[in-house]
Order: structure tokens, then C-alpha cells, then sequence
């Protein structure tokens, strides 16, 4: 509460997840992803009810050993979180605008329309990009 996330809570959910799940499961994803709009209060920073739907980009780069692409577990995990537990849990219809999240590092402003936003100055590997 009190703390703005809304321009960094995505790009810093993917890190965590890409951190704290590739090094559970011995993987790792580059590229971009794509993910939904989210749910609930966007860890902070939203207005509740922005229930979000993931059609993702499949990172070319990420292989299996037949060498077919696949997505890695950490961008299965963190879209369920972001995209579909609480539309699911409130049953409430998934929303079907799309956010691609983009590696790419990025320094997150001093000032965010008149906000300091949480991490100000500090740079994260993901970048948020709206699809409409």
C-alpha cells in the first residue's frame, strides 16, 4: 500500500520468476513473452479486475533436445499467476487484451506522472509493451 508499481510490477515478475523458476528447474528463456493483463491489484499498483489472457511468443532461441521450441516453465507459471488464478478464482471472464513483456533492459524513472514509482533509478532485464 502507498507504493507505486504500476509501470514495474510485470517487468519485475518476470524477472523473478525467470530467477527464482529456471534455477528450480535447471532452465532459462530469452527473447520476448508475452503475457496478459493481469489480476487482482496488479501487486500494488492496479485497479482490481484487469483479468488478462497470455498468448505468448514461443522465444525461437529455446529448444528441447528434438529441437522444437517450447516455452519455459517459469513463463507457464507466471502467466497462470498474472493472467488467470483470480479471473478464474472470481470467475470472472479472462480479459483478452495482450502485454508483451519485452528483454530488455531498462531504468525505471525518478518520477512517473508526478510518482516516484517503486525501483526508481534502477534497472530491470524485462520492459512492459502494450499490444492493442
Amino acid at each position: 500500500a502507498g507504493v507505486y508499481t504500476a509501470p514495474v510490477s510485470l517487468p519485475l515478475l518476470a524477472g523473478f520468476f525467470e530467477e527464482h523458476l529456471s534455477a528450480a528447474t535447471g532452465s532459462a528463456g530469452h527473447g520476448s513473452v508475452g503475457h496478459g493483463g493481469g489480476n487482482g491489484n496488479g501487486g500494488g499498483g492496479g485497479n482490481g479486475n484487469d483479468n488478462g489472457k497470455t498468448v505468448a511468443g514461443i522465444d525461437p532461441g529455446v529448444l528441447d533436445s528434438g529441437g522444437e521450441a517450447h516455452r519455459p516453465a517459469w513463463i507457464e507459471a507466471m502467466e497462470a499467476f498474472v493472467s488467470r488464478y483470480g479471473a478464474e478464482f472470481y470467475e470472472l471472464p479472462l480479459n483478452p487484451g495482450h502485454l508483451r513483456l519485452e528483454r530488455q533492459p531498462w531504468t525505471v524513472p525518478a518520477e512517473y506522472h508526478g510518482v516516484v514509482p517503486f525501483y526508481a533509478g534502477e534497472e530491470l532485464k524485462f520492459r512492459a509493451l502494450r499490444e492493442d
